[in-house]
């Protein structure tokens, strides 16, 4: 009867403790992760670097960048440096026809009908995509290599940051957000603003579409939240915009 006692008290308090734990009531305070939260994302600058092979077991090169189509916030190509027989010359190769194999190399495989690159032929027909060309002629797409360390304007003009980085699904090819850092007045904070709200004004000078009390005011970021989607569309809703996950 002492056992069943204790086991009945045990499960009693067990229960008071998962029902004040912030996790699963949304409390105030850091972000505390359940396991529905979770979702695999990364940030681009880990992608630079792997290796891509293709699919009888050679080198096709290494991930140098990406290319952003700004109007749907999706990666559409990959910059590919050391090709061989190449030299110099960066290539891309779309990025839904990467296949990750390891936790550095990705394999080059592009399924059937999906040859065509914006209504060119394959590359193996004509030789590689040049990257800078491609990526400049298609929707006028952002370079990872020209927002990473960018500036940032707030709505109003004001200089008032730098992208650290972009957060990306990769399973989608979506970019989450961006990370700004080294805010004016704020520096040892960091920002997420939804890819969305970016806008290029020069060639390497970007705008966000927030004006600046709601950008100090905002939730602050740290690289353990990269992988909450909770936070994510958290994020997304302080700005007043629906996360695009739960739009398509």
């Amino acid at each position: 009867m002492n056992r069943m006692i204790y086991l009945v008290t045990g499960l009693f308090l067990a229960s008071l403790f998962f029902v004040t734990d912030p996790s699963f009531s949304g409390g105030k305070g850091a972000y505390h992760k359940s396991q529905a939260a979770l979702w695999k994302t990364t940030e681009v600058s880990h992608f630079i670097g792997y290796q891509v092979w293709d699919t009888q077991g050679g080198i096709l090169g290494q991930i140098s960048g990406f290319a952003i189509d700004p109007t749907s916030g999706r990666i559409f190509s990959v910059g590919l440096s050391d090709v061989p027989g190449m030299g110099a010359e960066r290539v891309c190769v779309p990025f839904a026809s990467l296949v990750r194999t390891g936790e550095h190399t990705f394999v080059y495989n592009p399924p059937e009908k999906a040859y065509y690159f914006y209504g060119e032929a394959p590359y193996w027909t004509e030789g590689f995509y040049a990257f800078d060309k491609q990526a400049t002629k298609a929707k006028d797409a952002y370079r990872t290599s020209r927002l990473i360390g960018a500036p940032v304007q707030t709505s109003q003009g004001e200089e008032f940051a730098w992208i650290n980085d972009l957060v990306i699904d990769p399973a989608s090819g979506h970019v989450v957000y961006a990370v700004l850092y080294d805010l004016k007045g704020m520096e040892e904070k960091m920002v997420a603003v939804p890819f969305s709200t970016l806008s290029r004004i020069s060639e390497d000078v970007y705008a966000v579409n927030i004006d600046r009390d709601k950008l100090m005011a905002a939730p602050a970021f740290t690289w353990e939240n990269a992988d909450d989607r909770r936070y994510a569309g958290d994020i997304y809703r302080y700005y007043g915009l629906q996360p695009y996950w739960e739009a398509e």
